[in-house]
């Protein structure tokens, strides 16, 4: 089992919700596998209720700490880069890739979740996907599913592709369930006739995640088939 990186396509699409369900897919299907969200802005700590790990593991019921997910955690809700930069912190690509090193030893799958969209900049020349392009992952992308999305999955596979990203898998986000079937459909075809990347699913309604969120799992199964995991 591959670890999975997921990006986002903009800041609120969804990201952690999609962890969330990706968590409980791998854990369904019989995986242990530990989320990482390495950098957290607009928290002054990791295990704050808001923060993004203490909503997904509280979700999960998981006994991992929300601290031990976070590698660098920053007040300020703004690029990484920014936040940092703000606190008097100089972020250290190769520190992530030690944290990553370091989770790996512990033998579970890993889930690490981006912050912001793909190019929201890390250091003063690196964006996100450039340190996750570095690493051995299976790529997802969390887009918006209502208008304007096109643009932003488009540009956001553009980027990846740049980086020897070629086939992430793509998953419409959307939060209150009100954009319109036939929209995302529409959505879905641009993506597929444009890059060939043809998107696995949509998600919506959120707003129901503790009752639905088993279900909302299952929409992610022609991922997990295409990475040979189908009825493990």
């Amino acid at each position: 089992m591959k670890d999975i990186c997921i990006t986002g396509t903009d800041t609120d699409v969804g990201k952690s919700v999609l962890s969330l369900l990706v968590m409980k897919a791998l854990k369904n299907k019989g995986f242990n596998p530990l989320y990482l969200k390495p950098f957290q802005t607009g928290c002054h700590s990791p295990t704050h209720p808001y923060s993004d790990p203490s909503f997904v593991l509280t979700q999960l019921g998981s006994r991992d700490l929300a601290k031990d997910s976070v590698l660098y955690c920053f007040r300020e809700a703004k690029a990484p880069y920014f936040a940092a930069r703000e606190e008097g912190v100089r972020i250290d690509p190769e520190a992530l890739t030690a944290f990553l090193k370091e989770k790996r030893a512990l033998g579970r799958p890993l889930v690490v979740e981006g912050a912001g969209g793909a190019l929201v900049p890390v250091t003063e020349r690196l964006h996100v996907i450039d340190l996750f392009a570095k690493e051995e992952f299976v790529h997802v992308v969390a887009a918006r599913a209502g208008l304007g999305t096109i643009n932003h999955t488009l540009l956001t596979l553009e980027a990846m592709a740049a980086r020897g990203i070629s086939r992430p898998f793509v998953v419409f986000m959307d939060k209150d369930g009100s954009t319109d079937p036939v929209m995302i459909a529409e959505h879905m075809e641009a993506v597929v006739r444009i890059t060939g990347i043809r998107p696995v699913a949509a998600i919506g309604r959120m707003c129901c995640l503790e009752a639905e969120s088993d279900v909302m799992a299952e929409r992610l199964d022609p991922m997990f088939r295409a990475l040979g995991l189908e009825g493990v």
